[in-house]
């Protein structure tokens, strides 16, 4: 299970500080609202999450911003809101599991898997983990003795991707 909100297999709305349509992520890929295709520039910039932390927000050669929890901001200080979005049906990728009961099924056949020293099977099921809607409880960090008295994940040790921790 990945450890912040934003995940590069996720599709999210972004809005300004008004809630008006700001553009949107994809994949990865970031597309501002006044975003134009030409031969250049297919998009406006690249996420790159994979190996830094906190992500950020790449033009093809300089930082324009980080993401910090659910928020874009931009070195130029803008701040943008990430509302995630369902991904749909893809046949040519991984389902992302969006489905919350889904998820707890999934988590409790990983936890078998390395019972049974199945240790192959827990990993193919820990890069499904990592590309769903959910994450780390921010709070109780999925600790066995802190999560059953956590009021944000209610003892799952896990939230949705969207919910706002931000102030």
């Amino acid at each position: 299970m990945r450890k912040r909100p934003y995940s590069a297999y996720a599709h999210y709305r972004l809005l300004d500080q008004n809630g008006n349509p700001a553009g949107f992520i994809r994949d990865g890929v970031y597309k501002g609202h006044d975003f134009q295709v030409t031969p250049l520039s297919p998009w406006d910039g690249t996420v790159l999450g994979i190996d830094r932390d906190p992500p950020e927000l790449m033009d093809r050669s300089k930082r324009l911003g980080v993401i910090l929890g659910t928020r874009l901001r931009f070195d130029s200080g803008e701040v943008l809101h990430l509302v995630p979005m369902t991904r749909g049906g893809d046949p040519h990728r991984d389902p992302r599991i969006e489905d919350l009961d889904q998820f707890r099924v999934m988590l409790q056949a990983q936890e078998l898997a390395e019972d049974a020293g199945e240790f192959q099977r827990a990993a193919e099921i820990g890069r499904s983990l990592d590309l769903a809607a959910f994450y780390e409880c921010p709070h109780c960090h999925n600790d066995p003795c802190a999560r059953e008295a956590c009021e944000l994940c209610h003892g799952d040790g896990f939230v949705w991707e969207g919910i706002d921790l931000d102030p």
